[in-house]
């Protein structure tokens, strides 16, 4: 998932100190047990994806009766905090508008839409309104703003019957803010606050474990968001930090949550404020959550699916988030290493080696498959250019340099999706981007309305490709033939299409200036597909590797474009400025007479912070895959590590692969696009071979 170019300059990645070579082949592989490890490098369910994130309370209104919530819930807690016209406060979107509109996502070529979290809030706090979902008091029924279970179950329904994926946003970490301190909200050591609940809202939280204060840190609001200790323990910005550690707030989650999947037939969860749970936390709840998945499932007579789980870990530093999926245990997490990445290139304010210095840190996130089924690695990866707490997209671009005017904007914009879809991961389209939505900051400034809005400022906001919406509404029909909902449509179809484009192999075959150039190959079907993105004002030529030779290459997407590979495998062309180009390839990839023997090292990482195998001995151009197998004794099986199919082949070696010991083998084992294989020399490693 990263270079085949030695040139390509990129973030260098420190080895400390000199790499264990691998000795000669004084231990052999059966053939046969060679050929079952030589296996394609999997992908998670997710990889599939393209996701439309919606923003319930602002999409549609369905049901006016349901606009203040009800005074009967939660101790009445739940009512109140309708004011149409104030960006802070509810606006009457509901579960039943947004079934409504369901057609419309799917219109424009969406697999899953992402929903804020549902479940009973306390209506307003402060002075603002839990429009947003994420101050939770009742994770067991909806919210009565956004109408009844009925409801809920008639929008998954309707989804599923369109084939789209329900994803729902789900919050651990803390709830609405009930518990009050007696001695001052600022942040304490464990035990020192005085904390206590008002008599009116003993019960007031469902489920039950949530009403013991023995489940809450206690600390107080988080001071140092730069402190583990503070932003694991303390409260965010005043709500109730949950006290993750204890079995009991695992296991009341994991009964809570399979709930929703099994008897609500929820697709999926995405994970608010992942990085704030202790360490532990998701490593234990996952298992859980499954095992009460398929127990209610068997009861139930239905097949147990695994769900799709993506996290909410905002740290921008790639190698830092990559652990939160390798060492933590999530099986996705939002991509924001990239987003910054892709947002600056698209605006052209920074070149294509930063973009590449960011993919290569892709293997980090390389777990292959789990014990828990999940797959983890970059492929499955969720990725954005902007959500309802940085901002929008386009106006990320527009502060990165990308234009100031929408005119100049657009074609930026669109540039940053093509990124956001070719690269990797399933790409994540915040509700309104579509409709040219551009905002004037983050988190309130950038949740409008989608139906008639009432918020004065809205009206007259400027939009990128597209009129201020004054009193109309974006959901119509008209709202469709906008020019970003078209071309997110056709990049939607695109990936729909062609499969490579979905989760292809990534290899970058060119970064350099405003010139970002990569392949995605398929594993089934052998076809090349070559993209280009180009963040210049003027056209530029790309001559680039590929692994196709004595092919054509004719575009499907980003304007006709026809080019053609000699023997050599090298393809020129032209990619217009402030576009996406993508060839495909006439002919398949060429069949191979055998698999190179590549050679396993192993050393410590300073950047990943882990030990870091690595395969070299290869100059080929046939799209291989490299699995790194191990064993823990002379006469033990051989067993698969996991894998990588793009160049650099690295993969870290996890603490479980020595099973307690000291002692490991490990060897390279090679297979050719077209399912040749072979085994490396034998390397014998230490633990000490593999410490700082």
């Amino acid at each position: 998932m990263k270079h085949w170019l030695t040139r390509l300059a990129v973030i260098p990645l420190a080895l400390a100190p000199m790499a264990v070579p691998a000795t000669a082949a004084d231990a052999t592989i059966p053939g046969v047990q060679v050929a079952a490890l030589a296996t394609v490098m999997p992908r998670s369910p997710l990889s599939q994806d393209s996701i439309y994130f919606v923003m319930t309370d602002r999409y549609a209104n369905g049901d006016i009766r349901n606009d203040h919530g009800s005074a009967a819930v939660a101790g009445g807690l739940a009512s109140g905090g309708f004011k149409p016209s104030d960006p802070g406060y509810f606006h009457g979107g509901d579960l039943k508008g947004l079934t409504r509109n369901l057609d419309r996502v799917k219109r424009l070529g969406f697999t899953a839409v992402w929903i804020t979290p549902p479940f009973v809030n306390r209506a307003v706090q402060g002075s603002s309104a839990a429009y947003h979902g994420y101050w939770i008091l009742d994770f067991t029924h909806i919210d009565p703003h956004f109408g009844t279970e009925a409801d809920f179950d008639s929008f998954v329904a309707k989804a599923h019957a369109l084939r789209l994926k329900v994803y729902v946003d789900i919050v651990m970490n803390h709830t609405a803010d009930i518990i009050g301190y007696r001695d001052g909200t600022g942040f304490g050591a464990p035990g020192s606050k005085q904390p206590f609940v008002p008599a009116a809202w003993a019960d007031v939280k469902s489920p039950a474990f949530l009403n013991d204060l023995s489940n809450y840190h206690n600390q107080g609001n988080v001071e140092n968001w730069s402190s583990p200790q503070q932003y694991q323990n303390g409260d965010f910005y005043g709500l109730d930090d949950i006290k993750t550690e204890n079995t009991a707030v695992v296991d009341g989650f994991a009964d809570v949550y399979s709930d929703w999947l099994v008897n609500h037939a929820v697709d999926g969860f995405r994970i608010d404020t992942a990085k704030h749970v202790d360490d532990a936390f998701f490593a234990r709840w996952i298992p859980k959550l499954m095992q009460d998945v398929q127990a209610k499932a068997a009861a139930k007579g239905l097949a147990a699916h695994q769900p799709q789980l993506f996290g909410e870990v905002f740290i921008e530093d790639p190698a830092t988030l990559a652990t939160y999926v390798r060492d933590r245990r999530l099986p996705s997490v939002l991509d924001f290493g990239l987003q910054p990445a892709v947002v600056r290139f698209a605006a052209g304010a920074s070149d294509a080696t930063a973009l590449s210095g960011t993919l290569n840190y892709d293997d980090a996130f390389n777990a292959g498959v789990s014990s828990d089924g999940f797959v983890r690695n970059a492929y499955g990866l969720t990725v954005f250019g902007g959500n309802h707490d940085m901002g929008r997209t386009a106006m990320l671009v527009q502060n990165a340099g990308g234009g100031t005017t929408p005119a100049q904007l657009l074609p930026r914009t669109e540039l940053a999706y093509s990124l956001l879809y070719l690269l990797r991961g399933a790409p994540v389209v915040y509700y309104g981007d579509e409709v040219g939505m551009l905002g004037t900051g983050g988190d309130k400034a950038a949740r409008e309305d989608m139906f008639p809005t009432q918020v004065a400022s809205w009206k007259t906001e400027a939009r990128v490709g597209g009129k201020p919406i004054g009193s109309g509404s974006s959901l119509s029909r008209s709202e469709e033939k906008l020019p970003i909902a078209l071309f997110l449509r056709a990049l939607n179809g695109l990936r729909s299409k062609y499969a490579a484009l979905r989760s292809g192999a990534l290899t970058l075959r060119k970064a350099h200036g405003s010139l970002l150039v990569w392949s995605r190959i398929d594993a089934g079907e052998r076809r090349e597909f070559v993209v280009a993105s180009n963040a210049s004002n003027r056209s530029l030529r790309a001559t680039v590797q590929t692994s196709t030779p004595d092919s054509a290459f004719v575009s499907v997407f980003g304007g006709k474009v026809r080019a053609a590979t000699g023997a050599s495998g090298q393809l020129g062309f032209t990619v217009p400025p402030r576009s996406t180009l993508v060839l495909r390839a006439a002919r398949l990839l060429p069949s191979t007479s055998s698999a190179p023997m590549l050679t396993a090292a192993a050393s410590f990482n300073v950047d990943y912070g882990a030990p870091l195998l690595t395969a070299s001995g290869y100059a080929g151009s046939d799209p291989i895959t490299v699995t790194f197998a191990a064993r823990t004794c002379a006469s033990c099986a051989w067993n698969a590590l996991g894998s990588d199919d793009s160049a650099p082949y690295r993969l870290v070696l996890e603490d479980g692969a020595w099973s307690g010991g000291d002692y490991l083998d490990v060897v390279a084992i090679t297979r050719t696009s077209d399912g040749r294989s072979s085994a490396g020399p034998v390397l014998h490693l230490t633990h000490a071979d593999v410490t700082r």
